[in-house]
């Protein structure tokens, strides 16, 4: 019953009231502690939501893949590229990482152009055996373009998405658009997009 009061008034962003009812518990669960901890982190707040690990872990409850995922996802919509990466450590040392925490932070590395930091999160992911998601390669061809980089970079994590059975008409659609945008500074071959697309239609 208290549980549900708790996430009653998260979601509706009465975090004030959430936190007091959880605070009034004498032994809450890492549920409770994670309703709180994502109503923070959903309206930007990630110091607080922060704090709320801290205290959930301070009573001895270990955090879960639930609350790496909130805290993993506001770090990256804020920018906080580092938190984020912290985050997502931490999780994979506990052996709660999921591949939702890596896609999260590789489009937030992926957003800033960051295609190196990106591909080393890649790399991570497949080597806690975390089987990459069609946003990792949305993410991945997005920061070849956005970096600078030759157009054969992009080109290849196309290649490396289809191989995979990743493409999609949503993966191929919005890295069309982001690609034919920057083609004069990128070089970008738009004829790989379309092939790719048309297969997938096919």
């Amino acid at each position: 019953a208290y549980s549900i009061v708790i996430k009653a008034f998260a979601q509706e962003g009465r975090l004030k009231e959430a936190t007091a009812w959880l605070q009034t518990l004498a032994s809450p669960d890492i549920e409770a502690f994670n309703t709180v901890l994502h109503g923070y982190a959903r309206v930007g707040q990630v110091e607080e939501a922060e704090a709320w690990m801290a205290r959930a872990q301070f009573v001895g409850l270990s955090p879960t893949a639930v609350s790496y995922t909130s805290l993993v996802d506001a770090c990256a919509k804020s920018g906080r590229l580092g938190a984020a990466l912290h985050f997502v450590r931490q999780a994979a040392k506990s052996g709660v990482a999921t591949a939702f925490l890596y896609h999260a932070a590789i489009d937030a590395y992926a957003k800033q152009g960051c295609l190196a930091d990106a591909e080393k999160l890649f790399d991570e992911m497949e080597a806690q055996r975390l089987e990459p998601g069609r946003e990792a390669f949305t993410g991945l061809v997005h920061a070849a373009a956005r970096s600078g980089q030759p157009a054969e970079v992009a080109e290849s994590w196309l290649r490396r998405a289809e191989a995979a059975g990743r493409v999609d008409v949503m993966l191929v659609q919005p890295a069309s658009i982001s690609i034919v945008q920057s083609v004069a500074s990128v070089r970008i071959k738009v004829h790989l997009i379309v092939e790719i697309l048309a297969s997938v239609r096919s």
